[in-house]
Order: C-alpha cells, then structure tokens, then sequence
C-alpha cells in the first residue's frame, strides 16, 4: 500500500534495523578492504612488471649489446640490480601457498626485509646515475661511439627509478592496511584474536590471487564467502581452521546468511568436508569441531542425511563428547600461529612487535597488521610523548582495538550442538525416518534429561543447557507427522525412565519455562495416545504442575507465566482429558484453585479462548456431576453466556470449541442453557450463523474435524430445551444443510484430533448419520404442529 507521503511526492523514511545496519556497514568494510588489497596489489604488480622489463632490458640490451662500452659504474650499477631482482625472482618462485615450509618461508621472509633497501636503492643509484648522465659527459660522442648508448642506459635507469618507486609506495601503503583490516573487524561478527587472524589471512589471500590472477580478474571472486569456502578445501589446518571460523562468523550475519547457506548446502564436497570435521576428535583440532558443528547446525535445514551417508554417526558423536570442549583462550595462544608466523606473502603479525622493530622473523611488507598490541618506543621519556602516546591509545581503542572474544556459552558445548542439529534435520520427515533407523539413538537422547537435584553452579547451568536441547529434540520428534511420527511417539514412549523424568522436571523448583515448555509440548503429544493418557494420568505431579502452569499462578501466590507456557499447558490438559474420567476428576480437584471460575475468565481472554474452551469442553463431557455442585455451577452459567456471545465473531478451531462447549453446558445444567436461550435477543442471528457454518464446511478441515458434528450437536440441544428454536432452523434453511452433510460423508470426522493429515484420536461418539438424523426429526416434528412460541420464533 502507497504511504500518504510517497503519494504526495515528499520524503519518505523506511526504518532500518541495528541488525542491517550492522551488516551494511561490515559489507561496506569489506568492500574497502577488498579494493585496498587492490591497490596495493597493482602498485606491486606495476613495480614487477617495471622490473622485469628493466632485468631484460640490462641483460639483452646493455650487458648484451653494449657490455665492452659501458663504464665501470654503470657496469657494476646494472650488475647488482640484476642479482636483487633475480633474487627476488626466485624467492617468488620457489614460495607458492600450495607448497608451504619453513625453508621457503625463511626465502620469503629475506625478499620481505631486502625490499624497501632495494627499493631504496634502485631509486637512489638510478637518479643519481641519471642525474650524471645529464649532467656530465659520461659517454663523449665521438667516431668510434655509439649514438645509442647513452639513451639505452637512461631507459634502464627510468626503469629502474619507476620499479623502485613503485615498490616503496606499495610498501608505505601497505603499512596503513592495519586499519581498513580492523575496521572490517569491528564492525562485523569477528571477535578477539582469532577474528582478526581470520580477517589477515583473508588479506593475504586475497593479495595472492590478485598477484596471480590479475587485479581485475581476482576484484571480481575476491570476498569473505568465497574465501571461507575455498579454505576448506585446503590441505592446511590453519587455513581450514580460518575458512570455517569466518564462515559461522558470515552466517550470523543475516544479509549473508541466506545466500551463503543456499550456495553451501548446493555443494556436497563443501558439506562433505563440514560433516567430515565433525569426526576430528583430537586435542589439536578441538576449535575445528566447533566452528563446523556451529555452522552445520545453521545448515541442517537444508541437509539431507540420505545425501551424507556417515553424517548421522558423525553428528551423533557430537552427543557424547562433552570432555574434549574447547575454550576460547586457546585462540589466543595457537589460532593460526602457524600461517601467521610464515605467511603467504611474507607478512608476519607477531603480537608483540612494533612498526619499527625488525627481526629475522619481522618483514617490513605486511607488519602495518600488528599496531593492535604494539608498545611505542620513547613512552614516558617526556610529557609530550606520554601525551601523545595516551591520545594515540584512546584513539586505537575507539577505532581499531579488536572487540573482546566472547566467552563459550554452555549453548556452544558439543552435546548442545549435537542435538540442536538433529533437531532442525527433524524437520524433514525423511530424515525423521533415517533417525528413527539409528540404533539406540533415541534411547540416548532419553537420557540425557535425567535431573540431578545435587548439582549447583556451572555445572547445573551446563546440566540444564544439556537438557533444554534434548527436550526439544524429542518435542521435535514427538510432533513429527504421519506413520513415522506414530513409530517415533511410540519408540520415545516406550523408554522407561521418560515419564518419571518429565516428571522430576517439572517438580523441580530450579527448573525454569525454558525447561518446562518442550516438557509441557511432550506431554502434550503422548496424551494423544490412549494407554500413554492413562499412565500419564496415574503420575498426580504431571497433572499438578498441568494445572498450576495453565492457570499461571502457584496457588493463591502471585508467579505468573508467560502465554505461550500456559498455552502448551492448556493444551496438555486438554489431550488429557480425553474420554478419560479419571484424568478429568484429578483435574478439577487440585487443590488451592477455583478451576471453573479461572477457566471462565480466560475465555474472556483473546489469548487463550481457544485453550481454556477447549479444557473445559472434555471437563464437562465426562464430569458432569463435579460441575452440577453449587460453587461449579454458578460459574458455568455465568461463563455459558461469554461462550454465546463468543461465538458470534469466532471462526475456525476456536469456533468449533466453543460450539461444542456451549451443547457440554446444555447438557450438564439443562436449565440454565433453555434459560439462555430464552433471554437470548440475538436468537436468529445465532443460528444463521451455525447454517451458514455448515454450509461452509462441505470439506471437514483436519484442524477442526468435529466442526460439523458440533454444530448439528448444538441443534438438538437448541431444539431440545427450547422448541421455539425449530422454526427459526427450519426458516434459516438447516434441514437442508443437515441433507448436505447426510450426503457427504468424510473421514475426517472419524477422528477427534489430527496430527498434520493424520488422525491420531478416534472419535468416541455417536455416528454422524445418526446425530443427522435426530437432529432433523426433532426441526420436523417441532415445526409440523407450531406452537406459540414458535409463531413468535421470527421475532426472537
């Protein structure tokens, strides 16, 4: 829809989230990055290529060609250029990043340290031998001279002076590459050191394909994506450990997300090689594990086991490996300390090394990457320099100091991780179906929600985490639709321990909603099936803490909770009460609540109409001597006439409810329901809405199969307890409605409740036909011989 000021022609403001505004600026950084790589990369790749025609020409040219003629200087001059840059040549040569050791990183680190002296060379002995050549007859021209002497030599020195100019600036510019790397890193997802590693790693990388591929080819692959991606398949640790650490990094970031885990899960070898860390159980690859099963577990949505043969058993090992957790100091000591040290492009970032401190171990090309913990030389010498040095670290903070490491969260713990990733592989039901084919798995999973009561501190914190994520691994397997669902309920229900253990965690006092939610959600799901609703039933605790939970307060105190908790515990009740007498007794005799009176208020209430109606609903079907007693009574006469009114506006599952609330009530207080009838001003309105209810439902709907019986239910208790009702249904076209549903028999309306498109809760009742027909008579016979009351029917 056009906003009024877009259809005025004036300005218009669309708000952006913290979220996007982060992301925009990380990709803006990135960006930056990228095209500074570029710079510098073309600064060197313009030297080179002045160098290696300046090492031609002195060779072909005038140590070829004019060799006898040239005077000792230049002789020497040329020379030892030559040797620095074939030097450099074959350092470049032998040092490639497939073909990685310390002896070519030994070569790289003295082509590293030689290039500023030689590029300052270069300059220096080419403009002074320039300025000779201009200056003084170096070469008299005479007879026996060649005219194109002088020109070849001053073109070598150009050559040279350009090469060495060249150099020096990639080289000065390089120095400032510290802060577009630290920027990128502030302002996206990478934290503390193993962040910033990450980001210099991409760096050179990115400055190698561009001196391989070309600046123009290499600006248009270069990014973070394709960089994490590419490292994986490296044969080095340390690049595959900085590919899948920057790419868990990139996922948490939404405008990446998307995008990237539609290209990951589209190549098997890069899942493969995801799923294949899983299994690196030693010490030294501990970091490895964790940043695959974090990026796996964004994945598993999309995955497939059926396409993984061994990913079920590798992700399984996770479930069982809590000893081997790694810790994020162990980043600081060991991240990368490897590729670091003896980079790719000789660019070493020692954490203790300043810009001017050189060492066998510190080339001049690349150390721009280490002011981040950097001690400047001549603190405290004097108060401006403190001065100086105070301002310049306040200003490092604030800009470029590298954000703090996070500290692993019991959520990043291997178990966790484990069942976090089945749980969201759950939602495909085929691979529900390779789950419920592992051996013993469920019956793992089962245990780890066995509840300590002695445990405290970190340990009850990590015991909990354990537990939260398996519940909702078995809630997302209990809800799973279709015949597999039924054998995954039924796997799950026959572990022996489940049951006491759902309820030793919903008795716990430590325990919290975060807890008690999927528990509820369990419960929920088991009630549906007959024999599990009557043991459930058998354990008071479970039914007790039901209640207490729906109801949102511990007896007469004040702990309210949430919506969603007293929702799912609704719920449960409701799969409870079931044609179950006994679960329905045991519900409207806990103590310390007045169960009716709470349930009426919260039909009042949008948010849980449909729940507590539903409660209610099973309560009065099969507890009707409980309700008849004075205090009950009252109050569901009271709440009768909410549910009428309700179901005015009502549609869907929450009208179904209601409708069969409201004929419960008539037939547990007969009295009060003709009473409610007989006052009600709005008496034809009502039923055009039932006819045309009915005749909206031709298709039985699985979220509400027992729309149709409800209604022709509510018919005869209508015609029933007040017959004046029959001439408003016999004018508002029910008798044709009901020969409808007598023609189109479904069944769906077998059932009482579905999971998905499965029925999973018989229908108890009489057959749809039947209650057809009663209704039907009943209009007939009310109508064939009218009465007073009917006569006035119409103005009802």
């Amino acid at each position: 829809m056009t906003r009024p000021e877009a259809a005025a022609g004036g300005e218009i403001s669309i708000p952006i989230c913290p979220g996007q505004r982060r992301a925009r600026a990380a990709a803006k950084r990135e960006t930056r990055l990228n095209w500074f790589v570029c710079f510098v990369a073309f600064g060197e790749w313009a030297g080179n290529a002045f160098g290696t025609l300046a090492f031609l020409w002195a060779t072909v040219v005038l140590l070829g060609g004019f060799c006898t003629a040239l005077n000792a200087e230049d002789f020497w001059f040329a020379t030892v250029m030559i040797f620095i840059e074939a030097f450099r040549s074959i350092g470049l040569m032998f040092v490639r990043p497939q073909e990685w050791n310390e002896v070519a990183a030994i070569v790289v680190i003295l082509v590293g340290n030689l290039q500023i002296p030689a590029a300052v060379a270069r300059i220096v002995l080419s403009s002074l031998r320039l300025s000779d050549l201009v200056a003084l007859n170096v070469y008299p021209q005479g007879k026996d001279s060649n005219r194109n002497l002088v020109p070849s030599i001053m073109v070598f020195y150009v050559l040279a002076l350009c090469q060495g100019t060249l150099d020096l600036m990639a080289c000065i510019v390089e120095l400032f590459a510290f802060f577009p790397r630290r920027s990128l890193v502030r302002h996206s997802r990478f934290r503390g050191q193993w962040g910033a590693r990450a980001v210099d790693v991409y760096y050179q990388r990115a400055y190698v394909t561009c001196m391989e591929a070309g600046v123009l080819a290499a600006g248009r692959t270069m990014s973070l994506a394709n960089f994490s991606i590419e490292s994986l398949s490296s044969t080095s640790r340390e690049m595959q450990l900085a590919g899948v650490s920057v790419l868990d990094a990139l996922l948490q970031q939404r405008n990446f997300s998307e995008e990237l885990l539609l290209r990951i899960s589209c190549s098997s070898n890069v899942v493969r090689t995801l799923v294949g860390m899983l299994g690196w159980t030693a010490q030294q690859d501990r970091d490895i594990r964790l940043f695959a099963a974090r990026v796996i577990a964004e994945l598993a949505g999309s995955l497939r086991l059926a396409s993984v043969p061994s990913m079920l058993k590798l992700v399984s090992s996770l479930l069982f490996d809590a000893e081997n957790q790694p810790a994020w100091h162990h980043h600081q000591q060991d991240f990368l300390s490897h590729a670091i040290s003896f980079s790719i492009n000789g660019e070493n970032v020692a954490d203790n090394q300043s810009p001017g401190q050189q060492s066998s171990s510190q080339p001049v090309h690349g150390n721009g990457g280490n002011l981040d913990n950097q001690t400047t030389q001549g603190e405290g010498d004097n108060g401006g320099c403190s001065l100086l040095c105070q301002c310049w670290q306040r200003m490092k903070e604030k800009h470029w100091s590298i954000p703090k490491e996070p500290p692993l969260t019991h959520q990043d713990s291997f178990p966790v991780l484990g069942m976090l990733i089945l749980e969201r592989l759950a939602y495909d039901i085929d691979n529900c179906t390779e789950i419920s084919r592992a051996t013993d798995l469920i019956f793992k999973i089962t245990g780890f929600i066995s509840y300590t009561s002695d445990t405290v501190g970190d340990d009850d914190v990590q015991q909990k985490a354990v537990i939260c994520s398996s519940l909702n691994l078995i809630r997302r397997l209990s809800i799973t639709e279709g015949k597999i669902g039924t054998m995954l309920r039924q796997e799950l229900w026959e572990s022996p321990f489940l049951l006491g253990n759902l309820a030793g965690i919903l008795e716990d006092s430590r325990s919290d909603p975060q807890i008690w939610k999927p528990a509820v959600d369990i419960i929920a799901m088991f009630a549906l099936d007959e024999e599990a609703r009557q043991e459930i039933g058998h354990t008071k605790v479970i039914i007790s803490k039901l209640v207490h939970l729906f109801l949102g307060r511990d007896g007469t105190t004040n702990v309210y909770y949430g919506q969603q908790l007293r929702t799912a515990s609704g719920e449960a009740l409701a799969n409870l009460a079931m044609g179950s007498t006994a679960n329905c007794s045991a519900i409207l005799e806990e103590p310390g609540y007045e169960l009716v009176k709470d349930i009426k208020n919260m039909i009042s209430d949008d948010e849980y109409r449909c729940v507590a109606t539903s409660v209610l609903q099973n309560l009065c079907a099969l507890s009707r001597d409980e309700l008849r007693c004075p205090g009950a009574r009252d109050h569901l006469s009271s709440a009768l006439t909410v549910v009428m009114e309700k179901i005015m506006t009502a549609e869907g599952k929450e009208l179904e409810s209601l409708i069969s609330l409201a004929s419960q009530i008539g037939d547990v207080i007969p009295e009060c329901f003709a009473h409610e009838l007989e006052s009600n001003t709005n008496g034809t309105g009502l039923v055009q809405k039932l006819v045309y209810t009915l005749n909206s439902n031709k298709k039985p709907c699985p979220k509400y199969p027992r729309m149709r019986r409800a209604i022709i239910q509510i018919t005869i208790s209508f015609v029933e307890w007040c017959p004046r009702y029959a001439t408003i249904f016999a004018v508002e076209g029910m008798a044709e409605a009901l020969s409808k549903v007598d023609r189109t028999p479904s069944k769906v309306e077998k059932y009482r409740a579905f999971l998905g498109n499965t029925g999973v809760v018989l229908e108890s009742g009489l057959p749809l036909t039947i209650l057809v027909a009663k209704a039907k008579g009943l209009i007939d016979s009310a109508t064939a011989t009218p009465t007073p009351s009917a006569q006035q029917g119409d103005h009802v």
